[in-house]
């Protein structure tokens, strides 16, 4: 029922429509060093990159060679799509499918509605969502903790460490917590809307993570220590205000 939900959604949706926009000015703001964590099912990203080989995408995106983004499966090599950003989908896809030897992807965007039970390829919340996060999945956590250790910005949108994701909790703050390039400092931007109580629960364990790392905040007279951004805006608003730089600056 949950891939289900995910699925039928995005059906009948066009994305070059006004309401796709917000999503057309993140696409313009990926480089190809940039890694994105997702934990949702759904395609919308995988969507977005089919529409973008259409004539109008092409005038919204940036000159990537191919596709900006690629969606890494648990079987698939980072280095192997050298000059784009990788997507790790840590709570699987509704495309994918579970094999003996591991996820993969498959050309189906139904295929969770379709398939045997034990070969639906997302980790659902449950017993199996810590389970498949340290099977199945495992190599995608690996590749993310990578990428949150060596990051200089990181943009939580909309996301909350619910109390369902203990896991992803741990991961994002142990990572965050052992960053040791003192190079340069590292902003965290929270875009969840103000009035969600959320906000600063959320703020709060990055800046604990931060401390851990053994940075000072820069208000504080650290020239590489961490900064964090409460942004009192919806994840639309966001994405279509902001500009690369500000996340960095």
């Amino acid at each position: 029922m949950m891939a289900a939900e995910c699925i039928t959604f995005l059906e009948g949706q066009d994305p070059m429509t006004e309401r796709w926009q917000p999503y057309w000015d993140w696409l313009r703001l990926v480089c190809p060093n940039d890694w994105i964590i997702s934990f949702n099912y759904d395609l919308l990203v995988e969507t977005l990159l089919k529409a973008s080989t259409k004539p109008l995408g092409k005038a919204r995106k940036k000159n990537f060679e191919q596709e900006p983004i690629v969606v890494l499966a648990p079987t698939d090599e980072a280095p192997s799509f050298p000059g784009r950003a990788k997507m790790l989908k840590l709570h699987g896809s509704v495309d994918w499918k579970r094999t003996s030897v591991g996820y993969v992807q498959t050309e189906n965007g139904r295929f969770a509605l379709t398939c045997a039970d034990e070969e639906i390829g997302i980790a659902s919340p449950g017993s199996n969502k810590l389970l498949e996060s340290n099977d199945g999945l495992k190599p995608l956590w690996t590749l993310a903790d990578a990428a949150l250790r060596q990051c200089d910005a990181i943009v939580l949108l909309g996301y909350r460490f619910p109390p369902s994701d203990a896991h992803a909790r741990r991961t994002i703050v142990s990572a965050l917590a052992a960053h040791s390039d003192k190079k340069h400092h590292r902003n965290a931007h929270v875009v969840l809307m103000n009035n969600s109580p959320e906000a600063g629960r959320t703020a709060g364990i990055l800046e604990y993570a931060m401390k851990r790392s053994g940075r000072g905040e820069r208000s504080s007279g650290y020239a590489h220590g961490y900064q964090i951004f409460k942004q009192p805006l919806s994840v639309e608003d966001f994405l279509t205000v902001v500009e690369r730089g500000q996340l960095f600056a």
